[in-house]
């Protein structure tokens, strides 16, 4: 038994069956009164050695031991009252490590399937069967009171596991106690014949052998224990390894499932929806969807000078298109104000980073590309917002943006100020390299500056739809968009070993 706390009612049940052993030994005492002979000695000796280790196989929620032996020797050869008060003494030592509610009902347990057990003797001598050990009648309620012993006990402990780990008994019979029959059963017969035949024979060296013989059968019945426990937990780990593999199998089906659903809304995002949106602050403000559409062709060649991966290449391009959208948000009066923000108007124009990353996170955008997003503004040395990150605390995609939308910023003309030329811009970005910007970022970003030539052409006014398909053809969608099975391809075939 596992050493817990069972709930209420198995508690209840405990405490009945102690209570009810407590009236039932001392009533068949006094009923019956108690033999104090060689016999008793016999059984209670037999009874001690049972406790020991070798005696014993510990399961989960069972064990299997051989003090049914002693037990059944009692009600078999002693008077009524000593079955029933040697079992639930053997129980109580036999489980006094796991708390006094395990105690409690497997010695009031054993205790009334004893009594049982001693009730079915006594009634079949009331009725005339023989007291002969060696006659056949004697033998048949010999079985008769072993049956009756292990059906009353079986019948007990599984409901008083169900009750503890709230399983049905059928289940509880099947997985704890079947593997207990055979070793019972041939326990029983082995008992049974031994009792039969010391009884049946005269003389002290036939004794003897007869003894001798019982404990040869005994020390296989072990070895029957023995394996009859492994070979339980063997079906029963079989079971379990079966069962986690079926939940890999629909965990599989489930993320496949999903796969499909994620794949459908990002091609509905990628083909309509962010398009969409950046189409509508075009229209309240030309520059913001030239500009990213520059700051995305920056972004995709910076990324290419870094050497990233196709694949990441094009989700750099994608978060420098969308790197703005959360200017949608800004009302007309600061969007499109021919002069200078007010402080209080640089406070909300501060806002759109973390604006465009909620919107694009609630429409499932890849979460690298939201992170990106998110981070645009913030500045190498901490100074940037919204969150104040330094260093390599922000996100490679907000590093790399940051880098082509100061670039594109500075040398595109806005409303509240012309443009910068290109090379004092290049100065600009070269003296905070390491300062605001990551430092190999702007070195590599300034090699591809070099490398462009005639930068009008390259970085000259394209349509923003055609950035956004360009972008989403080199990204692998449901790669990048859902977690593969390869974790669950793994756990599957764990499950099958």
């Amino acid at each position: 038994m596992a050493r817990t706390h069972g709930p209420r009612a198995y508690r209840r049940y405990s405490g009945a069956l102690l209570a009810a052993a407590v009236i039932v030994v001392p009533a068949m005492a006094v009923a019956g009164g108690v033999r104090v002979d060689a016999a008793l000695a016999v059984v209670v000796g037999a009874g001690a050695l049972t406790l020991l280790p070798w005696a014993q196989q510990s399961g989960e929620r069972s064990a299997i031991s051989l003090n049914h032996l002693p037990i059944l020797a009692a009600v078999l050869v002693c008077s009524p009252a000593v079955a029933p008060a040697l079992a639930g003494v053997l129980a109580a030592i036999d489980n006094r490590a796991y708390g006094r509610w395990v105690v409690a009902s497997n010695a009031g347990g054993v205790a009334l399937s004893a009594a049982a057990a001693s009730g079915v003797v006594a009634a079949a001598g009331a009725a005339g069967a023989p007291g002969d050990a060696g006659d056949p009648g004697w033998f048949l309620a010999a079985i008769a009171a072993a049956a009756v012993f292990f059906l009353v006990n079986h019948l007990l402990v599984s409901g008083m596991i169900a009750l503890k780990y709230g399983d049905p008994m059928v289940a509880v019979w099947r997985h704890c106690l079947r593997p207990m029959v055979l070793p019972d059963l041939v326990g029983s017969i082995i008992l049974i014949g031994f009792v039969s035949l010391v009884g049946g024979v005269d003389g002290i060296a036939l004794k003897s052998v007869a003894a001798a013989g019982a404990v040869l059968s005994v020390a296989l019945l072990v070895g029957l224990i023995v394996r009859s426990r492994q070979v339980a937990e063997a079906m029963s780990a079989r079971e379990q390894a079966v069962a986690e593999r079926e939940e890999a199998v629909a965990a599989r089906e489930d993320a496949v499932a999903d796969a499909a659903r994620a794949v459908t809304r990002l091609n509905d995002v990628a083909g309509g929806t962010v398009p969409v949106l950046v189409a509508m602050v075009d229209l309240r403000d030309r520059y913001t969807a030239r500009h990213s559409a520059q700051v995305g062709r920056l972004c995709r060649l910076l990324a290419i000078e870094l050497g990233w991966s196709p694949e990441d290449v094009a989700l750099a391009h994608l978060t420098g298109l969308v790197h703005d959208i959360g200017k949608v948000g800004l009302p007309d009066r600061v969007l499109r104000k021919p002069g200078t923000p007010t402080p209080g108007e640089w406070q909300l124009i501060r806002r759109h980073a973390d604006w465009g990353a909620d919107v694009l996170a609630q429409m499932r955008l890849m979460p690298a590309a939201v992170d990106g997003v998110r981070t645009h503004h913030e500045r190498w040395d901490g100074s940037g917002y919204p969150a104040g990150l330094r260093g390599h605390e922000i996100p490679s995609l907000g590093r790399l943006v940051a880098v082509c939308d100061t670039y594109s910023a500075m040398s595109g003309h806005r409303p509240f100020r012309v443009a910068a030329p290109r090379p004092l811009v290049r100065e600009e970005l070269a003296r905070n390299a390491g300062v605001l910007y990551d430092p190999r970022m702007t070195e590599a970003f300034l090699h591809v500056l070099d490398e462009l030539g005639d930068l009008e052409e390259v970085l000259g006014p394209r349509d923003f739809a055609d950035e956004w398909r360009q972008a989403c053809l080199g990204i692998d969608m449901e790669r990048l968009y859902v977690r593969l099975s390869a974790d669950l391809d793994e756990l599957t075939a764990r499950a099958a070993r």
